[in-house]
């Protein structure tokens, strides 16, 4: 995952309109991620709804070369819960920018939330992002799958109801071979 082997981030994204995917992104690719916004909004308006805390306007910049045009055409909200999260993607409106959800089962992983109250507003978060996919085209990331059971069985349900489903793999260091 890296920005500068990367011809088309539309392409790498799949954004297009009437289509979303799911991207399953390993951590530590929040970086080029946010970086990557910035080189979406070099070509236009684009929607950023930052569901876990990782939206950088400095990392925007950088991205725009520091052009502060650049910055200035991406609009984002956050949310911080799953109750905000369900109600951000509600009063999104279908638009002509991309949409890009940045970790979205994040604040679905919360514990102090009842685990059907959880189900039931991924449920919600779903029938929206098919309605906002109707747009300039959708791409949702969010984390590896967690270890505990319930988070697993949101996190496939999100993955089972995804169009698309592309997972990024962490390159894992080659052994060196001693002498």
């Amino acid at each position: 995952f890296a920005l500068d082997t990367m011809p088309g981030m539309n392409e790498l994204f799949d954004l297009r309109p009437g289509h979303w995917n799911l991207h399953i992104l390993p951590r530590q690719y929040v970086t080029q991620l946010v970086e990557a916004c910035g080189y979406l909004a070099r070509r236009g308006p684009l929607l950023v709804l930052d569901c876990g805390r990782q939206y950088d306007p400095s990392l925007v910049l950088r991205a725009g070369l520091g052009r502060e045009e650049i910055l200035n055409r991406i609009q984002s909200r956050r949310a911080f819960n799953c109750f905000e999260a369900s109600k951000l993607l509600q009063i999104t409106q279908t638009s002509k920018a991309p949409i890009i959800v940045l970790d979205l089962l994040s604040s679905f992983y919360d514990e102090n939330v009842r685990y059907p109250m959880r189900q039931f507003l991924l449920g919600n978060c779903v029938t929206h992002l098919q309605r906002l996919s109707k747009g300039a085209g959708l791409a949702v990331f969010i984390q590896p799958l967690p270890s505990d059971p319930l988070a697993a069985n949101l996190f496939n349900r999100l993955r089972n109801a995804a169009p698309q489903v592309v997972t990024y793999e962490t390159s894992v260091p080659q052994p060196k071979q001693q002498r």
